[in-house]
């Protein structure tokens, strides 16, 4: 399948979010969408004035207070993830 091409690497665009790293986890909040790469970069987008997220407002400090609490969100998925992931 496609996907698996994409895991493999085969087919990795510098666009596909397989090709920031591993894993990817996404939450909104507040009217915006962040995304923690696998790579540990970040994106942020205002989803009703960048429907189509093309501006990454992430390193406006204005953001600041809204990236904490998106961050701790963050950070609460990976760790029930991880959690999930060792029941297993």
């Amino acid at each position: 399948s496609a996907f698996a091409h994409l895991e493999r690497g085969i087919v990795q665009k510098p666009w596909y979010p397989i090709a920031r790293g591993p894993q990817m986890f996404s939450v909104t909040r507040s009217g915006y969408h962040y995304i923690l790469n696998g790579d540990g970069s970040e994106e942020l987008y205002h989803l009703s004035s960048d429907p189509g997220e093309q501006y990454n407002p992430v390193a406006e400090p204005a953001l600041d207070s809204l990236l904490t609490v998106v961050r701790g969100a963050t950070q609460r998925i990976i760790a029930e993830d991880a959690a999930r992931r060792s029941v297993r």
